[in-house]
């Protein structure tokens, strides 16, 4: 059986999308584990399935490169309306998909720049989750590697715990692998190592639950914006520099965080199943 597929990436973060079609559900986190691969695959951080909706035209699916369950992606769901407006399948310059946390709304801007609204950030215990008897986990400490660092745990549809730094520890990877299954994150964590530059301005180095190192992540980039404006660190605009590139993101004072940046079309292949 032949795979037809499409490779994308935005700032670096790169997934593989295909349609759903035929395929059945348990072939999925295997399937994300074969073409994710950069060895013997098609290489990428993720698997973004495109479903037919039931509500909204369109519903979005991310796996992780392990095959687990990504629950959410802004860059994913910024590439997957690329492919949409590419393949002409889609009209205007807003697309809804239905994902596991609900809709998720992607304007096109111009061009190949889009902004996604990912709704309001979640910092309750129960909800991100955290093993915890506190309502919050903010600008806490957390141990690492015999360090101790300045976390805030927050959700934006998954888990992030993000750590404001002074510089990027030589170390962060290391660190990053034993954080994203720290014991008061019971589903795991994705981690952001955070250096604010100005108000306006961060750097962030990325380790992502069930990826690794990443070139970027757009919801890990709206999470360190969420934890900024909390902890007094930045303002409510500011773009993030990330190795792969750099997002233009935002926290509305009604609640929304937006995470805008460019897509870009690698290529499209069939692959042998």
């Amino acid at each position: 059986m032949k795979l037809k597929f499409h490779k994308m990436e935005a700032a670096g973060n790169d997934f593989i999308l295909i349609e759903r079609k035929k395929l059945p559900e348990n072939a999925l986190a295997a399937l994300a584990k074969k073409l994710c691969s950069r060895h013997t695959g098609v290489g990428g951080d993720g698997l973004i399935v495109l479903e037919k909706g039931r509500v909204a035209l369109w519903r979005m699916r991310i796996l992780n490169a392990d095959g687990s369950d990504g629950q959410t992606s802004g860059n994913g769901a910024r590439c997957l309306a690329h492919l949409l407006y590419q393949s002409r399948r889609q009209r205007g310059n807003r697309v809804v998909f239905e994902t596991n946390r609900g809709a998720m709304e992607v304007v096109r801007l111009k061009g190949n720049y889009y902004r996604l609204d990912m709704g309001k950030p979640v910092w309750e215990a129960g909800e991100i989750p955290l093993n915890s008897t506190e309502n919050a986990f903010i600008n806490r400490p957390i141990e690492s590697g015999g360090r101790t660092f300045l976390g805030t745990a927050v959700s934006v549809g998954n888990p992030h715990l993000v750590l404001f730094v002074d510089s990027i520890p030589i170390d962060w990877r290391e660190l990053g692998q034993k954080l994203e299954r720290h014991p008061l994150f019971p589903k795991g964590v994705n981690i952001e190592f955070a250096k604010v530059l100005n108000k306006k301005s961060v750097i962030l180095a990325v380790w992502e639950r069930g990826v690794g190192e990443t070139l970027a992540c757009g919801s890990g980039s709206v999470a360190v914006l969420a934890a900024g404006v909390l902890t007094g660190r930045l303002g409510r605009r500011a773009k993030v520099k990330m190795p792969g590139g750099i997002l233009d993101v935002e926290w509305k004072v009604d609640g929304a965080l937006f995470l805008c940046g460019p897509v870009h079309h690698v290529f499209s292949g069939e692959m042998e199943l």
